[in-house]
């Protein structure tokens, strides 16, 4: 299984694992480096002692024995040194040596060289080659005479050893108990620091369609986990509050759809008892019931479409002012029986770019509303304003009973002021509906309420033909 907690896992044991591992040979190897230079530092110390007790006497190089010096080099000791001329004849040989001797290298410098030599009882010993300058008697000195000799000086290597393998026991075993200990306590941690996380998951876990008002519980969560409780808890009120829309949109569909449907009913069971009451009106009430029916199916499906972006947009040139004129001359009956004036302040020169249809829907609606709704004797005014190469079209009237809180529910589907009161034709579909063919068309649709009692719907970010051939980047 692929989870955060084993790839952490994995990937800490593996980088502590790499860490350990390069620790413990950087110890080992350091701790090696610095036992040889100590080791190599006595050698030369022991060498400088040995090269004192050289001198040049009558063009003869002689080595001075002194009792206290070559305790150190005693038989079967650990400590070795010979002393060769420069053509391999020897001038001095440690007891501790036997019959033995060391190998004779000239070097080519005064700088040491060292090598490891295995006597032939096993013994290992160390070993440094020095080339050296005895010192001269003044008045043994000849001109110009500077005889060399080399000094081959050694040194059982066991303690050394010993002490190296010491280290690598030590360090091996350091590093055995951390691979055990790593994984254990590796787990440990991540389990307790990963809780949090295994918490979220738990009460995510218990929400679902029938529990969207639980929310995720912030306390204790580390920084980390805060922003993802907070989306999620914005999410549960988003998916709570669409799931209580759609359950009152079925709830208004259904209260929608039985009043014409209990009327019906009724006509046809009154038809069926009593035939000789079918008459020409009866059937034009089936027929208006029918279409109204149909109305609100096909509000329902257009509204559905629109929301999910299905509608097809053709764009092309209109007049607005001959375009929202004609819309405005099928209402004319209405609009004289309700004493109503339109009053139009668009410029007859203007030309917006848009689906017609789509547009025609949108102004549609916004006009029935008003011709609808409005006061008698009440003003309309549709408006087209044209500033910073963006149109913005308007439409108000007088709306003295709605308030602002009324305002901010207007474009919910279903919602209407008042119900009795409102024409039958109205259903609380149509500014849903608008609402949603304007975002198709990319164009912004809000409702206000002014000082004056006024509801102005404004539908911005109209385009003209100078903004098609002119785009404002």
């Amino acid at each position: 299984m692929n989870t955060i907690r084993k790839r952490l896992s994995f990937n800490l044991l593996l980088a502590i694992g790499a860490i350990t591992l390069a620790t413990g040979i950087i110890v080992y190897f350091w701790s090696k480096s610095s036992l040889e230079n100590l080791f190599n530092t006595r050698l030369l110390s022991n060498a400088d002692t040995l090269i004192n007790l050289t001198e040049v006497d009558k063009s003869r190089i002689e080595f001075e024995y002194e009792n206290e010096i070559m305790h150190n080099y005693r038989t079967n000791g650990s400590e070795f040194f010979e002393i060769y001329q420069t053509n391999e004849k020897i001038i001095a040989h440690s007891p501790s040596l036997g019959n033995l001797h060391l190998p004779f290298i000239l070097p080519d410098s005064n700088e040491p060289i060292y090598n490891n030599l295995k006597l032939p009882d096993g013994r290992i010993i160390k070993t440094a080659t020095i080339r050296y300058s005895p010192r001269y008697e003044d008045s043994n000195r000849k001109n110009n005479e500077n005889l060399e000799a080399v000094l081959v000086i050694g040194s059982d290597r066991k303690q050394l050893d010993n002490s190296l393998a010491a280290i690598k026991l030590v360090v091996i075993g350091c590093g055995a108990l951390l691979f055990i200990a790593i994984p254990i306590l590796v787990n440990f941690i991540i389990k307790r620091e990963l809780k949090p996380l295994q918490q979220l998951a738990d009460q995510t876990s218990k929400i679902n369609v029938n529990t969207l008002n639980l929310r995720i519980t912030a306390n204790n969560l580390p920084d980390e986990l805060l922003p993802i409780a907070t989306r999620l808890n914005e999410s549960l009120a988003r998916l709570e509050q669409s799931f209580e829309h759609e359950r009152r949109f079925s709830s208004y569909v259904a209260h929608e759809l039985r009043t014409p449907i209990a009327e019906l009913r009724a006509i046809a069971e009154l038809i069926i008892q009593y035939p000789d009451t079918q008459t020409t009106e009866t059937d034009r009430d089936i027929l208006n019931i029918a279409l109204h029916l149909e109305s609100i199916i096909q509000k329902l499906l257009t509204l559905s479409r629109a929301e999910r972006a299905e509608l097809q947009i053709n764009t092309e040139e209109i007049n607005p002012l001959q375009f929202i004129s004609n819309i405005c001359q099928n209402y004319e009956k209405k609009i004289k029986r309700r004493n109503l004036s339109i009053n139009l302040k668009i410029p007859p020169d203007l030309t917006l770019v848009a689906d017609s249809t789509l547009f025609k829907s949108i102004i549609t609606n916004l006009i029935e509303n008003a011709v609808d709704y409005a006061p008698e004797r009440d003003e309309i005014t549709i408006e087209i304003n044209s500033e910073n190469s963006a149109s913005t079209f308007k439409i108000s009237n007088t709306a003295r009973d709605l308030t602002q809180k009324d305002i901010d529910h207007l474009f919910d589907r279903f919602w209407r002021k008042d119900t009795v009161r409102s024409p039958s034709s109205h259903i609380g579909l149509g500014l849903p509906l608008t609402l949603s063919i304007a975002r198709i068309l990319g164009l912004e649709l809000s409702a206000s309420l002014n000082s004056n009692s006024k509801i102005v719907f404004t539908l911005s970010n109209l385009k003209t033909v100078a903004d098609e051939l002119h785009p404002v980047s």
